[in-house]
């Protein structure tokens, strides 16, 4: 026995000492940086807005670099529109005002900055119409406690996915990957949402105060992408946790990020109407 024991301590110091090997990462220093790309096109008529930045530096705490002077346009196939930086230098770009993506028709995106070209496309898919929405005080005028209740009828066949955006005020906080609101329809497929209560405000919503949700369309690639980027992300920090690993993208040639197209159904309400 201590002659196997005596073998197997050996064994485990051969292996540890076998496995030291010096690993060169190539981290987001700056001959390593690349470009990330945010936004979505909707069949809404309005201006359309792509954020392009760099990764930053993996050793560094300063915030990303605006990608400026890139030259983007999007594609349905049938039209082309171009995006116009504005300002100069925010890496921030927009499409005409007139412009409206068309649902069924899968849109792409084009970049080409310092030479190099980037696409991503994504399938703009139907959405399920909100037929209204309403804010209720489940508490009383001293203590209210508001909740948004939402009437919509889910299309029937499993395999559609969502994305909500709450506005109050016309401002949004969860437009950012960590407050992202989606779901698919695997639990309440086809079913008739009759005052649903969507979420809870608490008090920090007031009479008068204006209401907005926007129910959009996902594809399952989108769902797909960030269901990842949360794994890598805000999900982790668990002691069961995969290893690291590079977040799903549909950008080419190493961009990262994600180009989305959606349908969008809107609906307000005033609090206390």
């Amino acid at each position: 026995m201590k002659g196997k024991l005596i073998i197997l301590v050996l064994s485990v110091l051969v292996l540890a000492n076998g496995c030291k090997e010096k690993i060169e990462f190539e981290l987001n220093d700056e001959d390593h940086k690349r470009v990330v790309v945010e936004g979505f096109i909707t069949n809404e008529t309005k201006s359309h807005l792509i954020k392009l930045s760099y990764t930053s530096s993996y050793y560094g705490g300063e915030s990303p670099q605006a990608v400026s002077g890139a030259t983007l346009s999007i594609s349905n196939g049938s039209d082309l529109w171009s995006l116009t930086e504005t300002p100069v230098g925010s890496g921030c770009y927009y499409t005409d005002p007139t412009v409206s993506g068309t649902v069924g028709d899968a849109h792409t995106l084009t970049i080409v900055v310092d030479g190099e070209t980037y696409k991503g496309t994504d399938v703009m898919y139907p959405v399920a119409p909100l037929d209204s929405i309403a804010i209720d005080n489940f508490g009383d005028e001293e203590n209210p406690n508001y909740h948004l209740l939402i009437w919509s009828q889910e299309t029937p066949g499993v395999g559609d996915y969502y994305r909500w955006m709450i506005y109050h005020n016309g401002v949004t906080d969860n437009d950012t990957l960590d407050n992202y609101l989606w779901n698919d329809d695997s639990l309440y497929d086809g079913v008739l949402l009759e005052g649903y209560d969507f979420q809870g405000f608490g008090n920090e919503i007031e009479v008068g105060d204006t209401m907005a949700l926007s129910q959009m369309s996902l594809s399952q690639q989108a769902n797909d992408i960030f269901i990842a980027m949360n794994l890598e992300t805000n999900w982790r920090g668990g002691l069961f946790d995969s290893a690291p690993s590079n977040v799903q993208t549909n950008m080419s040639n190493g961009a990262i990020g994600f180009f989305g197209a959606s349908a969008v159904s809107t609906q307000t309400t005033i609090v206390g109407e």
